[in-house]
């Protein structure tokens, strides 16, 4: 080829092709700006589908698959795609745990003694707690156990204090450590600032509230549930929350204690993905389940996590449940979703459950959005992206659904309750 012919269309190529930015006609740069200036006015209009298309929200990063609860779909993208859905597991060890132990289950920890209590007020012999694995015992539960044995007349015990694993304490995962926080406790001499906070908001809930201490001569000692000693008799028995709220309280702050805790007491990771897939009716090529609580390499897509939701949702409503009553009322329940949704009209409306992973770049946000008219529309957001933007991304995408569906209905504006509270059952036949 000619080298002249040859320079030329190299040339050509550069300018045409590398650099296409630089060569705009003068009439075709006044088209430019002319566009850009009427899209200025739809940049600022909030509520509108067009507009997030427009703005390029639907990538492949990002999973999404939202309905009416009649199915109908109105969104839907990368739907059959695997993502990690995080903490949302937690939805699924929630309807697993509550199917398996009944909404009405409570984990008794239960108090024994093998000696006798003489007229000086001393037990004159162990003090054994016996666990069930109750993850809700905090230093509330712990006082209102020690203010019973007052109520028993104990003063003193001469023995050890005997606990049988599985038994923790303030979301401590070591029974040894649980143990011997316990017998801090029972000892006011002892206390440290923590405890004594604690028991001084105790007080405010409980004014008439009297502990005047537990002294404990011997050790602690973890022993197995055949180390119990044969002869004993029941002193009392600590009788956690209903299942229900226990599950609230993990699910609006998403405990991964918590969730652990109650995963292991219904048999792990392959119990929870079985109930999924034999309940639930989630394909087995739609999941795959590697912890409790949504920490690690769980798989999920957003079909199966929306068949998740609506199962959960029913189970909730057959057993005469609100939805609420075990996920967080977005801008009103304190936790995850607290600072979300948050304008006056918004909050309440969203009843959701939040997954993040950071290192993984796993966001998801997975619920009911409550409209005019509509009706309750069910999402499943699933990101794999960076955190912040994935957020703004969900929280976008829900407020224009609501929007465009006449608006927001709220479920709730205040703070929600618990249906029930921590209790002792006490054997009088020791008092």
């Amino acid at each position: 080829m000619n080298t002249k012919i040859y320079t030329f269309f190299i040339t050509l190529f550069l300018v045409f092709v590398l650099l296409p930015t630089d060569i705009l006609t003068a009439k075709q740069k006044k088209k430019s700006q002319k566009n850009i200036k009427k899209s200025v006015p739809t940049a600022k209009v909030r509520y509108r589908a067009k507009q997030m298309r427009l703005r390029r929200v639907f990538v492949p990063v990002h999973g999404v698959l939202v309905q009416t609860l009649t199915g109908d779909t109105l969104l839907a993208q990368n739907a059959q795609t695997y993502f990690n859905p995080a903490s949302v597991m937690k939805i699924a060890t929630s309807i697993t745990a509550l199917e398996t132990l009944g909404y009405n289950y409570k984990f008794n920890t239960e108090i024994y003694t093998n000696g006798d209590i003489d007229k000086d007020n001393t037990l004159n012999g162990d003090l054994i707690i016996v666990g069930s694995g109750d993850p809700s015992l905090f230093y509330e539960n712990a006082f209102l156990i020690g203010e019973n044995l007052s109520y028993l007349g104990i003063k003193k015990v001469t023995g050890n204090l005997l606990i049988t694993n599985p038994f923790y304490l303030n979301f401590d995962t070591s029974v040894q450590r649980s143990a011997q926080e316990l017998k801090l406790i029972f000892s006011p001499t002892n206390w440290t600032k923590s405890v004594q906070e604690a028991w001084t908001e105790y007080t405010e809930n409980r004014p008439n509230a009297v502990f005047q201490g537990l002294e404990i001569i011997g050790s602690t000692q973890i022993i197995s549930a055949g180390e119990i000693p044969i002869r004993k008799q029941l002193l009392l028995t600590h009788q956690s929350r209903n299942l229900l709220d226990i599950l609230k309280m993990q699910n609006d702050y998403s405990n991964n204690f918590m969730a652990e805790v109650v995963g292991e007491k219904i048999g792990g990771p392959k119990v929870i993905e079985k109930f999924l897939i034999e309940k639930v009716k989630i394909s087995p090529s739609q999941l795959e389940v590697a912890s409790a609580s949504g920490l690690g390499e769980n798989k999920m897509t957003p079909i199966a996590t929306l068949e998740l939701l609506r199962y959960f949702y029913s189970s909730i409503n057959k057993n005469g449940k609100n939805f609420d009553q075990l996920l967080p009322a977005a801008g009103v329940d304190a936790g995850t979703l607290d600072e979300r949704f948050t304008s006056a009209e918004l909050q309440g409306s969203v009843i959701a459950k939040t997954g993040t992973l950071i290192r993984q770049k796993a966001s998801a946000l997975v619920g009911i959005a409550y409209t005019k008219e509509k009706g309750p529309l069910f999402f499943a957001i699933l990101n794999k992206d960076n955190v912040l933007h994935a957020r703004r991304y969900q929280d976008e995408i829900i407020t224009n659904l609501i929007y465009e569906n006449g608006g927001p209905v709220a479920v709730r504006t205040t703070s929600s309750r618990f249906e029930s509270s921590p209790n002792i059952l006490i054997n009088f036949n020791n008092k």
